[in-house]
């Protein structure tokens, strides 16, 4: 834009000669740059071709060394084949590895951190009928391994297989401790602290032998296993044989530390796993052996090392990558680009690297630059000089152009002035007379033109003053429908909140006076049976009340999660035992398999999570005619940066089984597969429950086998001790101290529940009045002064959000305690009581121990409670050490083992062989286990042990 102003104010004949001068140039410098782009890009081209013959000389040396450690490895590979053959013919010769009837304790501990001591007691290991001792003395002699070591110099192990998982304890060795002893009762364990299989048990345990780099007791080595099998062809141990990986690497040390490249290049070697991660194996002249050079930065900030280590492990065999960065040495003033030519031998777990500064290798590119930059200079010369021969031949042109276009200019000024009716004369058959009688022939079209935008601009100023009439319209057409649509969602809210009131209330009736006479000792055992009846159908009618809500709630978006830290343990068992009930109702068989690993404790929203249970098991019970439901429970980690936990379930039944077309609409509100009896909202609000909680529900189904219900929960781990803390406190109220001395008001318009709470409150002595609408308690609140009020939300005359209000005005408002008791199910409407004034809330249908609970809150009240039903001090008193004293040690050996390791399975196992020796053993047994007590049972095994000995 600026060099058009600079040109509009110059003539003609300037701006043709500018014209024909800046072309020349443009064009020069044009052709210019074009033959130095070209020759940049030979230049490159020829620089990567140096480039890859220096890599080409990288790659033979990395190469080199690789084929050097890769033929070291094989040899090392053959001469334990033949050592590992050696020694099954040593135990061949001396008659075979057996195991005796008689045990004996080891006190094993675990080899990579040597602080695990794991306690067990084994079957001694025989060697042609002789055991093989326990022996940590280099200076006495153990069979076999020692004449292995003698014979052909390495070191060799039998090992002792200790339990199912296939961990493998040292009975006989040669490998040396650091304290310079045998490394006998240490054990390789089947799996490793962060979960992952032990690559040599794995390949044991399937009975394959191993080969390979493996640490071993305190240092690496090339190694070669095998397993041990008896008569059966069961596992029952491995033996070993071993070559220090150090002793084989000095072997080709001396061959790499003398490899050099260029001036100062050289070959090095780290270790690329492991506590030798990052970790000098073979440095630059041996300087630097052994030292950790993992968090090294080049001059960028880059860690260099990580990133070669990391590239070098994703390589394949034989397959070499490049790392290149910046490096600044001592004294130098500028760091300078290095190259690393990367491989990874995955045997020894070793990352060889060949690396040399790139200046080193710019010899040729030098000479490439040099001839550029002669040929770049000569171009540029010779685009000058066309330049300034062009540039006189365009002046010369423009004085002939810029005359005859001077007149036709002055022309145009008299037709900008308004005079429409101009000519142009120009006598010449060129581009110039053209341009003049095609001026003439645009002066008149330009007449016409202008007439006719004048009517187009009429007209369109019509069409714009309509469509904006349209505008309005339509907006206001849209502004009733939102009313209408704003008016319909609050019809819907104001509705589903009486339905909620209308049906809770005579339900809190109802269930609350069938508490009320349970607790009459005078009752027979048969009205006892029929309010029990009553309750267990009152209640399940709440919870076909609480599902049409859940819905309303659902669709209205006021369904909220309610988290809290609880006992997941308490929960899952008191669930399953529900179920349990109404399973064998119908002989089917509960199966509850708990992953090791599942939380004991948590924070979600426990009443949804029981509900999900409950409905899904539920379900697999109605569907199921015969057979078994199991229950899988387990976890799972999201590795997405917010480290967010999922418990995992699994509910599988051997029912009818679902159609594939019915599995796309079961959580569909109201849909029913088959003719069994629902109402068809339970699947619908088990998936909303379970999308609340933030996770995801499937299922899977084949019609006449069964049905598989899986699902997640996101959860957060909580501290034990604080759910332990505010865990209620279980049992009957049976009385509450200086209850006489409390004044309480009752304001409820319905007269069944003032009389509800009123027969609950009076038998403990308080002091009662009650009001059915919010003025008259108002006015029994000023004259009485009651230390608490009990106050519904919703009454004629003055509902309870303006009473609370003004009690809270009243002088004497602010020390009474003031709890809301209220069918409403929503969450707002509770914080509306809350925040007019109220202490508490509490939902109708309310237990009884939920006002007792609110008293002993709020007023500091002690109210005295029944003992709960629970047997713990007469079970403890079972579970000694007289207890045990009849049962095998290996049978007491299996379930201290399955206590440590958390075993449900095998612990119920146990249990249930020990029932059948001890009946009243294994039923104190089976109180704890079923209460995920373990740790009393531990204690009381590992106390009678003690005793014993």
């Amino acid at each position: 834009m600026i060099f058009w102003d600079f040109l509009k104010d110059f003539k003609l004949r300037v701006k043709v000669s500018l014209l024909g001068v800046g072309s020349v140039v443009i064009t020069a410098v044009a052709l210019v740059s074009l033959a130095v782009w070209q020759s940049g890009q030979y230049n490159w081209l020829a620089q990567n071709e140096v480039d890859q013959l220096a890599n080409a000389d990288l790659n033979h040396i990395a190469q080199g060394v690789y084929n050097l450690v890769s033929t070291e490895n094989e040899a090392v590979q053959q001469q334990l084949n033949g050592d590992i053959n050696f020694l099954r013919h040593l135990i061949a010769d001396a008659g075979g590895i057996t195991l005796s009837n008689e045990t004996i304790a080891w006190s094993a501990s675990n080899q990579f951190n040597g602080v695990s001591t794991v306690e067990a007691r084994l079957p001694k290991m025989l060697a042609g009928g002789r055991w093989l001792g326990m022996n940590d003395d280099p200076a006495t002699e153990t069979p076999i391994v020692d004449a292995m070591e003698k014979l052909c110099g390495e070191t060799a192990t039998i090992f002792q297989r200790m339990n199912e998982r296939g961990d493998m304890l040292r009975v006989a060795t040669t490998v040396k401790t650091t304290a310079g002893r045998r490394a006998i009762g240490t054990y390789i364990p089947a799996a490793g602290q962060d979960g992952k299989p032990n690559p040599v048990i794995a390949a044991i345990m399937k009975g394959m032998p191993y080969r390979g780099n493996a640490f071993v007791v305190n240092m690496k080595y090339l190694t070669a296993y095998e397993p041990i099998k008896d008569g059966a062809g069961e596992i029952i141990g491995m033996i070993y044989v071993g070559v220090r990986q150090s002793v084989v690497e000095s072997r080709i040390r001396n061959a790499v530390l003398q490899t050099s490249i260029g001036k100062t290049g050289y070959v090095y070697v780290i270790g690329a796993t492991g506590e030798h991660r990052g970790r000098y194996v073979i440095s630059h002249k041996g300087e630097r052996d052994g030292e950790d050079i993992w968090d090294t930065v080049d001059s960028d900030g880059r860690y260099v090392i990580r990133s070669i280590v990391s590239k070098a492990v994703a390589l394949k065999p034989a397959e070499f990558d490049t790392e290149r960065y910046r490096w600044k040495n001592p004294g130098e003033t500028e760091p300078r680009w290095k190259i690393a030519r990367i491989a990874y031998f995955a045997p020894w777990d070793w990352v060889i690297g060949v690396s040399v500064y790139e200046d080193e290798l710019q010899h040729y590119r030098t000479v490439l630059d040099e001839g550029r930059a002669r040929m770049t200079s000569v171009m540029c010369l010779a685009g000058l000089a066309i330049t300034l021969l062009i540039g006189f031949l365009s002046v010369f042109i423009s004085l002939t152009v810029a005359r005859p276009v001077q007149l036709i200019t002055k022309a145009a000024e008299r037709i900008t002035g308004g005079d429409l009716d101009q000519k142009v004369s120009v006598n010449s058959s060129d581009e110039i007379g053209i341009l003049a009688r095609t001026f003439n022939f645009m002066s008149g079209r330009l007449k016409e033109t202008m007439e006719g935008l004048r009517k187009s601009e009429e007209e369109l100023q019509r069409h714009r003053e309509n469509l904006e009439e349209l505008v309005a319209n339509r907006t206001r057409e849209l502004a009733v429908a939102k009313e209408k649509a704003d008016s319909a969602n609050k019809a819907k809210s104001l509705f589903l909140a009486n339905m909620s009131h209308e049906l809770r209330t005579p339900m809190n009736v109802i269930l609350g006076f069938a508490n009320i006479m349970d607790r009459e000792s005078q009752i027979s055992p048969r009205q006892k049976e029929n309010l029990g009846l009553i309750l267990k159908s009152g209640e399940h009618l709440l919870s076909i009340i609480n599902n049409i809500l859940d819905i309303a709630k659902i669709e209205s978006g006021k369904l909220e999660a309610e988290r809290s830290d609880f006992d997941l343990g308490d929960l899952i068992n008191n669930t399953i035992a529900m179920l349990r009930v109404r399973a064998e109702a119908k002989n089917l068989t509960l199966e509850l398999d708990q992953s090791s690993s599942f939380p004991r404790y948590v924070n979600t929203d426990p009443g949804k999570l029981s509900q999900i249970i409950i409905n899904l098991v539920g379900n697999a019970i109605k569907f199921t005619d015969s057979g078994r439901i199991s229950i899988k429970l387990g976890i799972q980690s999201m590795d997405d940066g917010q480290n967010r936990r999922f418990l995992c379930f699994e509910i599988a039944d051997t029912g009818v089984g679902i159609s594939a077309d019915s599995l796309e609409m079961i959580f569909q509100p109201f849909a029913q597969i088959g003719q069994r009896e629902g109402t068809g909202l339970g699947l619908p609000i088990t998936q909303k429950y379970v999308e609340l909680l933030g996770g995801s529900i499937s299922a899977s189904s084949v019609p006449g086998e069964g049905s598989v219900f899986r699902f997640t929960i996101a959860y957060n781990p909580v501290d034990i001790d604080a759910v332990q803390k505010y865990a209620a406190a279980p049992g009957r109220v049976t009385g509450v101290e200086n209850a006489g001395e409390y004044r309480i008001l009752v304001v409820e318009d319905q007269a069944e529940n003032r009389r509800l709470l009123s027969n609950l409150l009076l038998p403990f002595g308080f002091m009662i009045k009650e009001a059915a609408d919010g003025a008259e308690g108002l006015e029994v609140f000023k004259q009485w002064r009651p230390h608490a009020v009990f106050i519904d939300r919703r009454m004629p005359v003055m509902d309870g959000l303006q009473a609370v209000a003004e009690m809270r005005r009243l002088p004497e408002g602010g020390r009474a305690v003031i709890i809301a008791v209220t069918a409403h199910a929503f969450k707002d409407e509770r914080r509306e009581m809350l925040d007019a004034g109220c202490d508490g809330f509490i939902a109708k249908p309310f237990p009884a121990e939920e006002i007792f609970a609110a008293l002993e809150k709020h007023l500091g009240l002690n109210v005295i409670r029944e003992p709960e039903a629970d047997s713990r001090g007469s079970q403890s008193s079972v579970i000694e050490e007289a207890a045990f004293a009849g049962l095998p040690p290996q049978l007491k050996t299996e379930l201290e083992d399955a206590l440590i390791r958390l075993d449900i399975q095998k612990i119920t196992e146990i249990i249930k062989v020990i029932s059948s020796r001890d009946a009243a053993l294994g039923k104190a047994l089976e109180f704890y286990a079923g209460r995920l007590d373990y740790k009393t049972i531990l204690n009381a095994l590992q106390s009678a042990s003690k005793g014993r000995l």
